[in-house]
C-alpha cells in the first residue's frame, strides 16, 4: 500500500472497497485501486475523512500521454494537496499526462499550475438545427448528387456496421495522426463495436466516384448528441465540398428530429482547431457556440530529492554577477547541456571561447551595455550600480560556489516599466526547482521599487510551446499565461544521432511561444528565495 505523510495528519493510500463505499458524494471516482490493468487509484485521507482521490492509467487509444483524474473537495483545495497526488501517481507513469479542460475553469488553472501546455483547442460546437438560418446554411451545402457531378451523401446503414466501424476507425486515426497518434486500431474497432441502430442510422458518409471521401460519426453520450466530422482523405481537392455536404445532412436529420418546429434540439460538434476542413465549415455555421475546452499535457512531477550530498538548500544555492572566474565553469555547461545553444550567442569550444561569451554578454559593465572590445575591469571593491541606468543584466545561479545557471533581464525600457525575463540551467542542476526559485528571485527584485529594486512594473518572459519544463518554472515563479505567438521562433532541427549529424540531415522548423508575464500587482509566489547579490554585497 501507497502511505507518505502530506499536511499535518493528511496521508495518501491506495483505495480499497471500504474506501469506495464510505467516499462522499463530491468525489465519484469510484475505483479500486487496480481496477483495470496499470490502472492506479489513490485518496487522501485527513483522519478517517476522505478529502480528495486521484486516478491514473495508460491510455489504450493513444499511448503519448496517459490519464490523470484528481478530484479534491472544495473545503481543501488550494492547500497542495492535487499537487501531492499528482506526484505520487507521476511516480507510476513513463509518459505524460493529458487532460481536458475549459479555460477560466478551476480545473484549467489547477494543471496548468502544474506546468501544463495547450497541445490542441476544441471549439464549442453546439448548433440549434432547428434555426431557419441553419436550416439555410445546410440547403447551400448539402450535395448535388451524382447528375451534378457533386458528392453523394448516404446513410450509415447503407454500409453495414461491419464497414461503417472501420470507416470511423479511419477517421479517428485521420483527425489524430498529427498530434496524438493512435496506435492500435483494433482498440479503436472495439469501442465502436456497440453501434446502436439509432446510432447506424444517423451517421453520414460521402461517396464520390464509387469511393468513400468524407464520414460523419454520429453518436450519442451524456444523453447529447454528438457528431464527429472530416475527410477520409483531406488533400483531395474536394474535400471541403465533401465534408460540407456531411454537414448539411446532420444538420437536416437532427432538424427533422426536432420535428420541424422552432423546438430546441441542438447538436453537439466534436472537432479540433487542427481539423483541416471540419473546423473552418463548423465555425462557418450560424449561431455555433458552447465551451470550448482544451487538451493539456500535463509532466510528470519530479520525484523529491533525497540525496543529502546534492541537496539544494538556501546556504548552498544564491544568485551572483558572473565573474571572469567564470569561464570554466560556463565551458562545462556548454559540454554537458547541448540544448543551451538556444541560449547562448554560441557554444564555446574552449576556455577563450567561454571568456568571450562572458565579456560580450554575461559580465556586469555598470549599465547592463556589453562590449567584445576591452576586457571589463574587475575592481577590489565592486562598484554599486545605479539601477536606474540598467539596461541588461544577467546574474549567475551559483551553487556550491560554481555557476550552473543563468538569469537574465533584458530590453528593460523606463518609461513603461517593463523587462524580458530569460532564463538556462545545465542538466545536472535541473528537476530540484532551482530555477523556479531563482526565476523568482530576480523577479521580486525587478518590481520592487527603487533603490532596493529595479522599480519595474511588468515582466515578460516566453517559451517554446513543446517545452513544459520552462512553462513549469513560468508558473512556479508566479509568471501568468497570456497567450501563444504564432511560429515565432525559428530554429535548425537536428536528428538525434550520436555519431554525429550532417547538415545535409539538419532542417529548420518554426515553432510558436507560450507568453507569460507577472505584474507588480500580481500575488508573489509561495516560494523559497535565493540569497541575492547584485554588486558583491547582498540585495
Amino acid at each position: 500500500m501507497s502511505q507518505a505523510c502530506l499536511l499535518g495528519d493528511l496521508r495518501i493510500e491506495a483505495t480499497t472497497s471500504d474506501h469506495v463505499a464510505r467516499m462522499p458524494e463530491e468525489l465519484s471516482d469510484r475505483f479500486v485501486d487496480g481496477w483495470r490493468e496499470n490502472g492506479h487509484s489513490r485518496v487522501v485521507l485527513a483522519g478517517d475523512d476522505i478529502v480528495a482521490t486521484g486516478l491514473s492509467c495508460p491510455n489504450r487509444v493513444h499511448p503519448t500521454r496517459d490519464l490523470l483524474f484528481i478530484t479534491v473537495r472544495e473545503a481543501w483545495r488550494r492547500q497542495g494537496i492535487g499537487t501531492l497526488l499528482h506526484r505520487e501517481l507521476s511516480a507510476l507513469h513513463q509518459v505524460p499526462f493529458s487532460a481536458k479542460a475549459a479555460p477560466g475553469s478551476a480545473t484549467h488553472a489547477f494543471v496548468t499550475s502544474l506546468g501544463a501546455w495547450v497541445y490542441q483547442h476544441c471549439p464549442g460546437g453546439r448548433v440549434d438545427a432547428a434555426l431557419p438560418e441553419v436550416r439555410e446554411w445546410a440547403r447551400r451545402h448539402r450535395g448535388d448528387g451524382a447528375d451534378g457531378g457533386g458528392p453523394v451523401v448516404r446513410r450509415g446503414e447503407e454500409l453495414g456496421p461491419g464497414r461503417l466501424r472501420e470507416l470511423i476507425t479511419d477517421l479517428y486515426e485521420v483527425v489524430h495522426a498529427s498530434w496524438s497518434p493512435t496506435d492500435r486500431a483494433g482498440i479503436l474497432h472495439d469501442i465502436t463495436s456497440d453501434l446502436s441502430t439509432s446510432e447506424l442510422r444517423r451517421c453520414r458518409w460521402v461517396e464520390r466516384d464509387g469511393e468513400v471521401t468524407a464520414l460523419a460519426d454520429v453518436y450519442r453520450e451524456d444523453d447529447k448528441q454528438w457528431a464527429h466530422i472530416e475527410a477520409l482523405h483531406p488533400a483531395a481537392p474536394s474535400a471541403r465540398e465533401d465534408v460540407a455536404a456531411c454537414f448539411a445532412a446532420v444538420l437536416e436529420d437532427q432538424a427533422e428530429a426536432a420535428g420541424g418546429g422552432r423546438v430546441t434540439n441542438p447538436i453537439f460538434f466534436d472537432q479540433h482547431h487542427s481539423d483541416p476542413h471540419a473546423y473552418p465549415l463548423l465555425m462557418s455555421i450560424p449561431g455555433v457556440g458552447g465551451e470550448a475546452v482544451e487538451l493539456l499535457e500535463i509532466p510528470l512531477a519530479s520525484p523529491p530529492t533525497l540525496r543529502n550530498d546534492d541537496e539544494v538548500t538556501a546556504s548552498s544555492a544564491s544568485l551572483r554577477p558572473w565573474t571572469p572566474d567564470d569561464a570554466a565553469a560556463l565551458l562545462a555547461a556548454a559540454q554537458e547541456s547541448p540544448d543551451l545553444e538556444r541560449q547562448l550567442p554560441r557554444m564555446p569550444q574552449n576556455l577563450d571561447d567561454a571568456k568571450d561569451i562572458l565579456r560580450a554578454g554575461l559580465l556586469p559593465t555598470g549599465e547592463g551595455i556589453t562590449t567584445t572590445d576591452v576586457d571589463v575591469p574587475r575592481p577590489e571593491e565592486p562598484e554599486e550600480p545605479d539601477p536606474s541606468r540598467l539596461r541588461a543584466v544577467n546574474l549567475a545561479i551559483d551553487l556550491d560556489g560554481r555557476a550552473v545557471g543563468n538569469v537574465g533581464l533584458s530590453a528593460i525600457e523606463r518609461t513603461h516599466e517593463t523587462a524580458w525575463m530569460h532564463y538556462w540551467i545545465t542538466s545536472s542542476a535541473r528537476g530540484q526547482g532551482l530555477t523556479t526559485r531563482a526565476v523568482a528571485t530576480v523577479a521580486g527584485w525587478a518590481l520592487a521599487p527603487l533603490p532596493r529594486g529595479l522599480g519595474l512594473y511588468r515582466l515578460e518572459l516566453g517559451h517554446r510551446r513543446n517545452n513544459p519544463a520552462s512553462r513549469a518554472v513560468a508558473i512556479g515563479a508566479g509568471f501568468v499565461p497570456e497567450g501563444v505567438e504564432r511560429a515565432k521562433l525559428r530554429y535548425v532541427v537536428t536528428p538525434d544521432d550520436h555519431s554525429g549529424s550532417s547538415a545535409a540531415a539538419s532542417r529548420t522548423e518554426r515553432f510558436d511561444v507560450q507568453t507569460h508575464a507577472r505584474l507588480l500587482t500580481d500575488p508573489a509566489p509561495d516560494v523559497e528565495l535565493l540569497p541575492l547579490s547584485v554588486s558583491g554585497s547582498p540585495a
